[in-house]
Formats: C-alpha cells, structure tokens, sequence
C-alpha cells in the first residue's frame, strides 16, 4: 500500500491567543513535539490559521490534544472566499475529565468517513482549527499537533528508474520472485515416465523343461555300442557343488564296469535309450523316482513327467530307471552313487538328476 503524503504549513496566518513559551509556529513543525496553548486561564475558545505550502485535497487528519475539550476544523482559500467545515466539532475530553485534568493529551486520527466529503475533495491551502474548553476554567488549553495527509492518488509520481541495456538489448527489471541457486532448474525438471514392458507370453512349467532337458541329456551322453563287442565306458560322476568328494581308500571303477544296483547287464550289450523309437512320448519305459522334493514342486514334477509319458514310483525298485533328487544327500541316491555306473546333471535352481542303467 502506497503512504499517503502529507500536507506540510508553511507559516501562520493569524492566532487569537497563544502563550509566548507555547506559540502556534510549534504546529508547523510537529515532529520537534512543540504545543500551541492559550495565552492564559479562563478562555473557553481560541483559534489559529495556518498556511499550506501548497493546495491540494485533505484525505485524512490527525490531532493531538492539549486540554481541549473540542476541536473543529475548517478550510479555505488565500485567493478568498469563506471558510467551510472539514472536520465537525470533535470531542477529546468530557467534563469530568476535563476538570480533573485526566487525558489531555489524547490522541484521534480521523479518516474520510469523518470528512465532510464535498470539502474533502476540493483543493485547499488554507486550515482554521477552533478549540473551546467550558468545563474547566483553571488551566490554558490548546493542541499539541496537527498533521494532515492528502490521497495517494495524488502522490506525485517519483522518477523512474533508468532502464539498463547490453548492447541493442534492454534489460528486464528483477520481479519479486526469489533467485534461483545454479542448477535448481535441471533438479526441477520432471523426468520422463517410462511405458512399462509388455507382459511376457507364458511359457512351459519349469518342471516339463527339467525332466525334457534331462532326458534329452541322458540320451546325448550314452554312446553307442562299439563294433568289436566291449562295452561301453559310461562317463564319470558330475559332481555338484558341495557334494562329497571321493575317499583316497574309496575302491576306484574299472572301464566298462556296471554296479548299479539291480542291474545284470552283460558287458557288450548296448544300454537303454528313453524314448518310443515309433516317436511316441520322450519318456516312454521310463520309471521316474523322486527324491528330496516338496510339494507343491514335487505334484508339478510328478504332473510333467506323466505328460512326457513317464511311469511313476514312491521308492527305488528295480523297475526304477531314473532318479531325480534335489540334493545328493538325500537317502535314495546313497546307495546308487558310491558303487555304480551313473551320472549327475545340475538343473535349474539346484535340481539334480541321477540315472541308472536298467535291469
């Protein structure tokens, strides 16, 4: 909000009673705290006209009081013409205070709804203030201050600012927003949303692509049967992490040898291969044993191994052709390892697969 700007005096006309320790030239200067009194006690009404330094319209007015009981203000012209009433009669002090002397120097600011508003919006360098006093006979009274404030319409406009340039540009004037520290604008820019990927097409269980892929391993890894009849060497154990390794007094295999329980194959003829060789299921005359399985993971592995046309048995007999354990420690693979023809595979997720010769 703009201040309003204040009417200064500029000298005093005339004055009916003034006190010469207390003279009416005290209210051209207010900020110095002078006071304009009556020349004596027992007056009840005194008045003083000032001088403005210029005309102009009077928005509002502030007074301070000296003992006055009430205080009217009027305004006019150098130029002539009668006086007319600005501020009604006012009342500072009531007859009780004012002869006990409390709130003399009361202070009341008075705005445009106390002008009469006609007056207030002419312009006028002239002001008559009337003080009266009837309630107390024994002390002098007058006004501490008078100030008097125009509208801020009509303050005058102050000199622009000189406009700043680089080179043929002129520069923008800093509004009222904060500065920026260096790199604030980057941290603030809203990084792009990436669409999210495309759901994958479901594929095979887990457990068919197991038992598929150990079959087909299995089938891969027995050679074929030589010519000159000799049987075919199986190759050695896979062993898997944290498996237990073999003894130095553990009695080692010879080539060609088949110990695996309940087996009786005679060396020369050619092993077993899963599978119809009409091309029925992959794992047809397989007898599938499982070991060291959970459910529900042992359902799905029992479920994918009869898709694939496997057989399946709780325990180890000896129509049993495959075993599949999750770990070489558990009971059924203990006696088949140690003594046999056999090998290990390491599936997905710590699957392992055993296979024995059939009978």
């Amino acid at each position: 909000m703009a201040a309003m700007p204040e009417l200064r005096f500029k000298r005093v006309v005339s004055v009916t009673s003034a006190d010469p320790r207390h003279p009416a030239e005290n209210l051209l200067q207010p900020e110095r705290g002078g006071r304009w009194r009556a020349g004596k006690a027992g007056e009840k009404r005194i008045s003083a006209e000032l001088e403005l330094e210029g005309e102009g319209p009077i928005h509002s007015v502030h007074i301070g009081n000296d003992g006055s009981a009430f205080v009217e203000l009027l305004v006019g012209k150098a130029a002539g013409g009668d006086f007319q009433v600005l501020l009604p009669t006012a009342a500072f002090l009531s007859p009780n205070e004012s002869r006990a002397g409390a709130e003399l120097g009361r202070v009341r600011l008075f705005g445009p709804q106390s002008l009469v508003r006609g007056v207030a919006e002419e312009r006028w360098d002239r002001i008559r203030l009337v003080c009266t006093q009837p309630y107390c006979q024994t002390r002098p009274f007058g006004l501490a201050f008078v100030r008097l404030f125009s509208s801020p319409d009509d303050a005058p406009a102050g000199p622009s600012p000189p406009s700043r340039r680089l080179g043929p540009f002129k520069l923008r004037e800093g509004g009222s927003s904060p500065p920026r520290p260096p790199g604030s604008l980057f941290y603030q820019r809203p990084s792009p949303t990436a669409a999210p990927p495309p759901p994958a097409p479901p594929g095979p269980s887990f457990a068919v692509a197991a038992l598929g892929g150990s079959a087909h391993k299995a089938a891969k890894r027995r050679p074929s049967p030589k010519t000159n009849g000799k049987a075919s060497k199986l190759p050695k154990t896979a062993r898997t992490p944290g498996s237990p390794s073999r003894t130095p007094g553990s009695p080692s295999r010879t080539p060609g040898s088949s110990r695996t329980p309940g087996s009786s194959r005679t060396p020369g003829s050619p092993p077993r291969t899963p599978g119809s060789p009409s091309g029925g299921p992959i794992l047809a005359g397989v007898v599938l044993v499982l070991s060291g399985f959970q459910n529900p993971l042992r359902s799905q592995l029992r479920e994918a191994a009869a898709e694939l046309g496997a057989a399946y048995s709780p325990d180890w007999t000896a129509r049993s052709t495959h075993l599949v354990a999750a770990f070489p420690r558990t009971p059924k693979p203990r006696p088949l390892v140690p003594g046999g023809d056999s090998w290990w595979t390491r599936l997905d997720l710590g699957l392992s697969a055993a296979a024995a010769a059939p009978p």
